[in-house]
């Protein structure tokens, strides 16, 4: 069954800084905060919209430094959290998506060209599960979830030609 909701409002603020104190640190943080509501959808009017958080919020940091024959390095950290979502529209806290945090880090070095770099990277690295999303399954009488992926560890070669 497919429908859509006849009128839904979505109102908010958002907040953005970057700064650059000193030639090798980089800054960056963001804030957000959103009321997203159906105005009109059959029993689920007043009800907050699916799949949107009322707060989400990150940072990073990263620094930057010069090595010798011309190459330099990095290494940067970002915090991401996204709260709560509703994943139906009768609000159902069964089909919720929980707070979460994750936090990413990487360390690579490039060429002062930009042509060549590597970069080591690590997403989820405290390897925090949650859930994603979830479905019913009516014919089955049941429910499927899916979670958010775990710890990866990457490592990235690039060339320029």
């Amino acid at each position: 069954k497919v429908d859509n909701a006849a009128k839904a409002k979505v109102q908010g603020v958002e907040v953005e800084l970057t700064a650059k104190p000193t030639a090798s640190l980089l800054l960056a943080a963001s804030a957000g905060y959103q009321d997203a509501r159906y105005k009109a959808y059959q029993d689920n009017t007043g009800n907050r919209l699916i799949d949107a958080p009322r707060l989400t919020a990150s940072g990073s940091i990263q620094f930057e430094g010069h090595l010798s024959a011309g190459w330099g390095w990095m290494a940067r950290a970002d915090l991401r959290h996204r709260g709560m979502a509703f994943q139906q529209p009768d609000n159902d806290p069964l089909y919720t998506q929980e707070a979460s945090t994750l936090l990413n880090l990487s360390m690579g070095l490039r060429d002062s060209s930009g042509r060549y770099s590597v970069l080591l990277w690590l997403k989820n690295a405290a390897n925090k599960t949650y859930r994603t999303s979830t479905y019913e399954i009516g014919a089955f009488g049941t429910s499927y979830q899916q979670v958010n992926a775990p710890r990866m560890v990457g490592l990235e070669f690039r060339a320029s030609l």
